[in-house]
């Protein structure tokens, strides 16, 4: 797996598609896969010369990708490296050295000599000075052939897709990277960790109240400006962690909640009007919370659960659903919902039928099926049931 910025790939994406079209060219084949975007942070550079000076880091986009070439194999020959002779110059030792170029793919290991090697052919035998020769390999042998000398060495013409096979270098990016301005400048990041941009709204909402459209820019604004404090932080992070293991299974929007669910899950965030709403939203959902912990409280406070009536006898009783427990059985997911009738005795009905979202307060109709017990509680099974 590989990785590119955002705003780099529009580069790489050309440098493949001229790539993959010299592979079509010899029926060679490859594989060009992307995925979904990821936000990282990478290294920012400038570039003085033909060195890249690295000026900071940013949060940016980045695009995760694949690029697969079959192995090239010429005649019974496999090409481990394209020598340019004398290309650069070495600080160390005072003098110009070779650049190695390794073949994509081709898994042999490149001899450190191969830097200093001279520019033979081992082919012709010549000793005439050459700028480029290509480094071969069959069962164990290795051989130094002149560029001019590859069609006649190994019959066939291929110092184009070679150079192609050492020139895929440009599209391995193991690291995703950004240039900067000529000016060594580059814009900050427009993302920022969750939990501080969050904390950034939590503090906007505390001085002026939620103001949508705005809060979510004010956020940022207080955040830059390091007027948010280590109390907004920790809201932040109990908030977080409760949307991440909340279960949305409560009497009002599910959508809308598992919304922000998701969108706090991540651990970057550019501005979002949806987050700068959580804060809202969490105080809602604790104060519903807290309403139906009352309310099942209450009921389950009045009397003791007593086993009721006979089975097979039919009953028509005034309710309340305490809760629904979803289960996975033969014919699909399946639902306990358990009632409370004013009398503090437990009804549970086993069915197909969701009730997760609704809250009941009705006549419950059906048949008991059987008695039961559980952590203590005595339970009464009902079936074939209705509610009105």
């Amino acid at each position: 797996m590989y990785k590119v910025s955002a705003a780099m790939f529009p580069e790489l994406e050309k440098r493949i598609k001229y790539i993959s079209k010299k592979l079509d060219k010899y029926s060679l084949l490859y594989e060009f896969k992307t995925f979904d975007p990821i936000v990282e942070m990478v290294s920012v550079y400038v570039i003085d010369g033909a060195t890249q000076i690295k000026v900071g880091e940013k949060l940016v986009e980045v695009i995760p990708y694949t690029f697969w070439m079959e192995n090239l194999q010429i005649a019974d020959w496999v090409p481990i490296a394209r020598i340019e002779h004398g290309a650069i110059y070495d600080t160390s030792v005072s003098r110009k050295v070779n650049m190695v170029h390794p073949v994509h793919g081709s898994g042999l290991a490149i001899d450190e000599s191969f830097w200093n090697i001279d520019s033979k052919c081992e082919h012709c035998n010549s000793n005439r000075r050459r700028k480029t020769t290509i480094m071969l390999q069959h069962n164990g042998k290795v051989m130094q052939v002149g560029s001019t000398c590859i069609k006649e060495f190994t019959g066939i013409d291929a110092l184009d897709i070679i150079a192609l096979y050492t020139s895929i270098q440009d599209v391995i990016l193991d690291e995703a990277y950004e240039i900067a301005k000529p000016s060594g400048t580059y814009e900050p990041s427009k993302y920022r960790d969750i939990d501080m941009y969050l904390a950034g709204c939590i503090r906007s909402i505390k001085l002026e109240g939620y103001i949508k459209d705005h809060t979510k820019y004010q956020a940022v604004k207080l955040l830059d400006s390091n007027l948010i404090t280590q109390d907004d932080i920790n809201e932040a992070r109990e908030q977080i962690d409760f949307w991440c293991n909340f279960n949305i299974n409560l009497s009002y929007d599910q959508g809308f909640y598992l919304n922000i669910k998701t969108a706090i899950g991540n651990e970057f965030t550019q501005v979002n009007g949806l987050l700068a709403y959580s804060p809202v939203a969490y105080q809602k959902v604790q104060e519903s919370i807290q309403v139906e912990r009352d309310r099942i409280e209450a009921k389950a406070n009045q009397k003791h659960s007593q086993w009721q009536g006979e089975v097979g006898q039919k009953i028509s009783v005034e309710v309340t659903l305490l809760r629904s427990i979803t289960y996975d059985s033969q014919w699909g997911l399946g639902f306990f919902h358990l009632f409370i009738d004013n009398d503090g005795n437990i009804y549970k009905w086993s069915t197909g039928t969701s009730l997760m979202d609704k809250k009941v307060d009705g006549v419950l109709t059906g048949t008991i099926k059987g008695h039961d017990e559980y952590d203590g509680v005595e339970q009464t099974l009902i079936t074939r049931c209705k509610i009105s």
